[in-house]
């Protein structure tokens, strides 16, 4: 789930224009993903910030937690992140990864220490897993809007240009079918139609 996220993190923000080449569909695109992408770092954060914040409530003090730790620094990172920044983006995709290893461990009697269990019932509480559900549903909803602005732009193409992007418009029908959302960001990560 948190992986299109991290691959997304590379990306830079690009104007958005009515389409009428593949380079402003790409930009589209892009500012489309990006703007998703910005929302789920500030709320990812947002939502860890409130983990923290309870469980310097609830645990004793000089309680050590990697995982507490982990979120710190993410919350700490996105608070000073500049989107436009690749080195940033960069750091802010490796917290990213380490979370979605942390995020996949939620069954708390996996970890360790009590202190790492008490913040993974705290996340549990907070409601991750509505959290990851809520992000899912954006992503599929601008994934509906790239689709559609795609569809606009095949729309205008002329008949030669139909028949010389056959392989784009292959990789489209494909795309436009797939019905699971993350196998859907991946297709367009992994398509050549895209940055």
């Amino acid at each position: 789930m948190w992986r299109p996220i991290i691959v997304l993190a590379a990306l830079q923000f690009a104007s958005g224009a009515p389409i009428t080449s593949s380079t402003q569909l790409a930009y589209y695109m892009t500012n489309e993903i990006v703007s998703m992408v910005e929302t789920s770092f500030l709320e990812t954060a947002r939502l860890l910030q409130r983990v923290i914040d309870d469980a310097e409530l609830f645990m004793p003090p000089n309680t050590q937690s990697l995982i507490l730790d982990a979120f710190g620094e993410f919350v700490d990172l996105v608070k000073e992140i500049d989107m436009d920044d690749s080195v940033q983006l960069e750091l802010l995709a490796t917290d990213l990864d380490y979370l979605s290893d942390i995020f996949e461990l939620k069954d708390s009697a996996e970890l360790d220490s009590e202190a790492d269990r008490m913040v993974m019932r705290l996340l549990q509480e907070h409601g991750i897993d509505d959290f990851e559900s809520s992000l899912l549903k954006r992503f599929d909803t601008a994934l509906k809007r790239i689709e559609e602005q795609v569809e606009s732009y095949i729309s205008g193409m002329s008949p030669s240009k139909l028949q010389r992007r056959t392989e784009f418009l292959d990789w489209f029908d494909k795309f436009k079918n797939e019905k699971d959302t993350i196998d859907k960001l991946s297709m367009l990560f992994d398509s050549d139609y895209l940055f």
